[in-house]
């Protein structure tokens, strides 16, 4: 049996926490420039990235929601609000990067928004098993969304439009 006396630390464990401490400064989080998007109305959070898929939640404009990703061409993202997960229209949304507020499709690349894809069975069996339009998966699955042709336009003025 080993007995320890007073606060006396090791020197492998000053060394551990020492290094554990620079890995912080020297790599901070790898996550994207911003994760925080303001809808500039109320705006239906959907679970899919299409206007067709049902709606799961209404956000609130202005409030706070969270960004994990955003299709390849940034016109839908995946996102959380309070206890709600789904896709929002990305030309809805706004984030604040470096102290300028931006609609996500002009930005989403320099603010390091990651492109993620959108696999309906995995999502929805992680996210929407209680929602009655669970029981109606068959007919989602079937659905071919990226066929649908949203259209966005950006001005030079930084103005989206978008054409459905």
């Amino acid at each position: 049996m080993r007995h320890c006396r007073g606060n006396a630390m090791k020197p492998s464990r000053i060394a551990a926490l020492l290094l554990l401490s620079l890995s912080v400064v020297a790599f901070p989080r790898t996550a994207f420039a911003t994760d925080t998007a303001y809808p500039i109305s109320d705006l239906n959070l959907r679970s899919g990235p299409s206007t067709r898929f049902p709606a799961v939640a209404v956000m609130r404009r202005g409030s706070h929601v969270h960004v994990h990703g955003c299709i390849k061409n940034y016109t839908w993202c995946d996102v959380s609000a309070g206890r709600h997960r789904g896709w929002a229209a990305a030309s809805y949304l706004d984030i604040v990067y470096s102290g300028q507020t931006y609609r996500v499709p002009v930005y989403a690349e320099r603010a390091e928004i990651p492109v993620v894809h959108f696999e309906i069975t995995s999502y929805w069996d992680n996210y929407y098993d209680d929602y009655e339009f669970y029981d109606e998966r068959d007919r989602w699955y079937a659905y071919d969304w990226e066929e649908d042709e949203t259209i966005v336009i950006i001005d030079e003025d930084d103005e989206v439009y978008i054409l459905e």
